[in-house]
C-alpha cells in the first residue's frame, strides 16, 4: 500500500473519530438540557459510600426523586429514591478536594437511603427544596422525615 493511501486513510479515520466525538458531545449536551427543562428539575451531584462525586440532574415527583447521570446517554434515570427510604441526617460546606465536582456555593446534603450513606450536592435553594419535599409527604402517603 503506497504511503499515500496509507495517510489518507488515517485522515479519514482521525475525521471520522472526531465528527463522532462531536456528535456524542452534542447528544450528551441536548439530552442535559431537556432534563434541566422539565419542572422539578435541578442540577445534584451524587456520591455514595465514599466514591467519587457523579454529576447529574435530579427530578421531584410525588413519592420519588430521579436522578440522570448528565454524561450518560441512558433514556431513564440512573437512580430513583423512594421518599420514605431517605433521610437527611446532615448538612456541611463542600471540603476542598470537592471543588471540582461541585459548584461554588453549593451545599453537601447527607442522607441515608435503605441504611446507606448517599450524599448529594446541590444549591442552597435546591437543598432547601429537598428537605422540605422531604418533610412535605401528600395526602394519604406515609409522613416525612425530618430534616436538619
Amino acid at each position: 500500500m503506497p504511503l499515500e493511501a496509507l495517510l489518507l486513510d488515517v485522515a479519514i479515520a482521525a475525521a471520522s473519530a472526531l465528527v463522532l466525538l462531536a456528535l456524542l458531545l452534542v447528544a450528551v449536551a441536548l439530552r442535559r438540557r431537556a432534563l434541566v427543562k422539565v419542572p422539578g428539575s435541578f442540577e445534584c451531584a451524587v456520591r455514595r459510600r465514599g466514591r467519587a462525586w457523579t454529576v447529574g440532574i435530579g427530578r421531584f415527583g410525588s413519592h420519588h426523586v430521579q436522578w440522570w447521570s448528565v454524561l450518560s446517554l441512558r433514556p431513564g434515570p440512573r437512580s430513583t429514591w423512594a421518599r420514605t427510604d431517605l433521610e437527611v441526617v446532615g448538612r456541611r460546606s463542600p471540603g476542598a478536594e470537592e471543588g471540582l465536582a461541585l459548584q461554588p456555593g453549593d451545599v453537601v446534603v447527607r442522607c441515608t437511603h435503605r441504611g446507606a450513606c448517599l450524599e448529594l450536592g446541590m444549591s442552597p435553594d435546591a437543598a432547601t427544596g429537598f428537605t422540605s419535599w422531604l418533610e412535605a409527604a401528600p395526602p394519604g402517603s406515609p409522613g416525612g422525615h425530618p430534616a436538619l
